[in-house]
Parts: structure tokens; sequence; C-alpha cells
């Protein structure tokens, strides 16, 4: 029995160690992170994680402004001849992706998009905008179209025999209130909302990749599509992974590529390796829209 106690002490000690070093580590990391850029004729500007206004300690995320200020930098760089956006992303706000895809829209330098596994939905409303698109033949593309949900408390609230109760004026004030179903009025006011929006999503992806109205019709489902098929439907321009897209840029600025990497610092909490998944959206008591 000592014998056994002694060993899960010892244990626990170790436990303790490696814990501590993994934090020490962690922390090293995240302060020593550095966004200072060496000098590249290829500026590469990461759209990685969910698309969304600010950041989340707990996973990667694209923020507008971040981004926005980047594509500025680099447009105003000498060294930059061309920006490569390194793709990896499942979307998000429809607002932020609009933003960026403006901020792209206004640079002067060439912009090449680089989907490698991920480019769907607001990450793909980014993508279309740039002047070239490069897709991994397996990458998720795509996925034309617009979501709005929010977690409904009604039946539980019933089931313990609680009410909820709201003041408001103005008759739809209270639409998308999580504490009761929503009347058939009011899902028809959040469908034509959610329609609106992708129908902005469409016309932005027709006008991006010059298609016609026959093929926007059979992209605009909101199906993904690998990237070969993504080609096929014109929404890349040709397929490839690192040894394409090197080739591309060689040929496109006549000369071995350099590469200037921007990117902001890594959080405590992402060197711990505590990210939730970009693929899910998390409990929210309002409305969340996502491209």
């Amino acid at each position: 029995m000592e014998d056994t106690l002694k060993k899960i002490a010892l244990l626990l000690v170790i436990v303790g160690i490696l814990s501590i070093g993994s934090i020490f580590i962690a922390i090293v990391l995240a302060f020593s992170s550095d966004a200072s850029l060496a000098s590249g004729s290829v500026a590469v500007i990461p759209i990685k994680g969910t698309i969304a206004f600010g950041d989340d300690p707990w996973g990667d995320t694209v923020d507008p402004d971040q981004v926005s200020d980047w594509l500025k930098q680099a447009d105003e760089d000498p060294a930059v001849k061309i920006i490569l956006l390194d793709i990896n992303s499942p979307g998000g706000s429809p607002v932020a992706s609009d933003e960026i895809g403006a901020a792209v829209r206004r640079t002067n330098k060439t912009v090449v998009a680089w989907i490698r596994e991920s480019g769907a939905s607001g990450a793909y409303w980014i993508a279309s905008n740039t002047d070239h698109i490069i897709a991994n033949r397996m990458s998720i593309t795509g996925s034309i179209g617009v979501t709005a949900s929010y977690i409904e408390f009604g039946g539980t609230l019933e089931r313990y025999n609680a009410s909820y109760q709201e003041f408001h004026s103005g008759i739809l004030k209270e639409v998308g209130s999580p504490y009761r179903e929503p009347t058939a009025s009011e899902r028809r006011l959040f469908q034509a909302k959610i329609d609106k929006i992708h129908q902005f999503f469409i016309e932005e992806v027709r006008r991006n990749r010059n298609l016609t109205d026959a093929q926007v019709a059979s992209i605009s489902t909101g199906e993904f599509f690998l990237g070969t098929e993504a080609r096929d439907l014109g929404l890349v321009d040709e397929l490839g992974s690192q040894d394409e897209v090197k080739q591309y840029l060689k040929v496109a600025i006549g000369e071995e590529p350099t590469y200037a990497y921007y990117a902001k610092p890594r959080t405590f909490f992402q060197e711990l390796g505590m990210l939730r998944s970009n693929f899910f959206p998390g409990v929210s008591s309002g409305v969340t829209v996502r491209t």
C-alpha cells in the first residue's frame, strides 16, 4: 500500500512538472511572437479561423480591421510586388467578410488567394475579390449561402414552470428572443433578411468571377465544393499546393519570390492548445448570422 502511494505521489509530481513546463513554454512563445516583418517581394497575409470583429483569446479569428491594415501596409511597401492571402477558414460574419473583400478591391497590387484546407462561405467571399485563386484539389470551397441561428429556451422554461416577461415598444422589437418560439410572421421576416444577405453574396461572386446567371444558379444553394469541382464551376482559377503557388508567384513577379509574413502574436491560451472548433458557433443568447 505504501509503495502504491509513493508511485501515485511520484506520478503527480511528474505531471505537475510537465504542466508547469508547458505553461512556461506557452508564455515564452506567446510573448516572443514577433509581428514584425522581414522585407520580401511577396506579402503573405493569413485568413485563418473564423472571420469576425475583434480577437478571440481561445482560437484563431480573422479581424477585418487587422487584415485591412495589413493590406494597406503591403500595398504601400515598395518591396512588395504581389500579395498572397493564405486562406484556411470556414467563413464567419458577412459584414466582416464584406469589409475585407472591399479592402482587397482597394489594393492596387495584384492579390492572389491560396485556399488550402478550407476557403468556404465568407472566406470564399473574400477570395472571390482577388485577381487569381489557387485551391487544393481536395479543399472545401464555395458554400455560397447564409445561416442565422440562436438557442431557444422557451420549452425549457415551460418544463420548469418558469415564465419570461419583456416590455418593449414596437411590435417587432422582440424578434429573436431566445425565450419564446418565433411567430409565423417573425419567421418570414427572419428568412427575408437572410435571403437579402444571400443575394448580396451571390451578386458579389457573380461580379468578381464574371459568372453567368446559369452558373450562379448552380452554385448558390449553399453547397460546398471540393477544389477540383470549384475549378470546373469557375470558382477558382487553378488547382495546386505549395509548389504550384510558388511557381505562379515566380512567373508573376519575374523572379524567385521572397516572403514577408504578416502575423499577430498568438495568445497564451492558443499556445496551450486550448482552441475551440472554428466550425461550430458558440452558444449565444442572441441571433448569430454567418456566411
